[in-house]
Parts: structure tokens; C-alpha cells; sequence
């Protein structure tokens, strides 16, 4: 390990010193627009939604359809008489998660994929 001198302590609490003394210089102050960039300042802007939140939000909703599409056919099709079976709950749940994992895994999260519906139906 290096030694430090005492020299070398004195080096920087003077460059220290020198650093605190030196001014500080003002921020600029901005030039004034011009009418044309003014104009176009003082347009709304729409609220940006971030790329993560809307994929979240498009895989919870195709979960919950996904679902809710598998409950209804289980309700059409094999509804016991005897009550609800608790196992098509659970293959349910398991099928509608392989769907989102295998829409992430075609990248159909992508905001661009989102943007050109007619080019990604061959993804599907």
C-alpha cells in the first residue's frame, strides 16, 4: 500500500482551497424565442405513456382474456354437476401464462410490433 506524505495532504487541501475561492459563473440567461418557436411551445402536447407500462398493461389485459375465455369454455363445456373442479382453475391459470410467455417470447411486446397490427399477424 502507498504511503501518503504529508506534502501531498498539503497539495490538495490547497487545491481545495483554490477550487472553493474560484467564482462561480452565472447561468446564461436564455435568448427570447422567436413568434414561430413560440408558437409551436404553446401547443398542447399529448401525455406520453412509457413503452414499459404499455406492454404491462396489453399483457395483463390478454392474460385476463385469455382466462377469462378459458373459464368460459369450462363452464359450456365441462361443468360438473357434482361443483366447480378446482384442477381446470389451475390449467387455466397455466395456459394463459404459456400464451403471455410465448407472445414475450415472439417479441409481440415490442411497441413497434404494436404499431403495425397487419404485418404481425404471421408472428402469431
Amino acid at each position: 500500500m502507498e504511503q501518503i506524505a504529508s506534502r501531498d495532504l498539503k497539495r490538495v487541501m490547497k487545491a481545495k482551497a483554490v477550487a472553493a475561492a474560484m467564482p462561480v459563473p452565472a447561468a446564461a440567461k436564455p435568448a427570447p424565442l422567436g413568434p414561430l418557436a413560440a408558437k409551436i411551445a404553446a401547443e398542447p402536447v399529448a401525455p406520453a405513456i412509457s413503452q414499459v407500462v404499455l406492454a404491462g398493461v396489453v399483457r395483463f389485459a390478454e392474460f385476463t382474456a385469455v382466462s377469462l375465455l378459458g373459464l368460459v369454455i369450462y363452464w359450456l363445456y365441462v361443468n360438473h354437476p357434482a361443483g366447480f373442479a378446482w384442477e381446470y382453475l389451475g390449467a387455466i391459470i397455466a395456459v394463459s401464462t404459456a400464451a403471455i410467455l410465448t407472445f414475450q417470447a415472439a417479441e409481440l411486446y415490442d411497441t413497434v410490433a404494436m404499431r403495425t397490427h397487419v404485418h404481425q399477424l404471421s408472428r402469431i
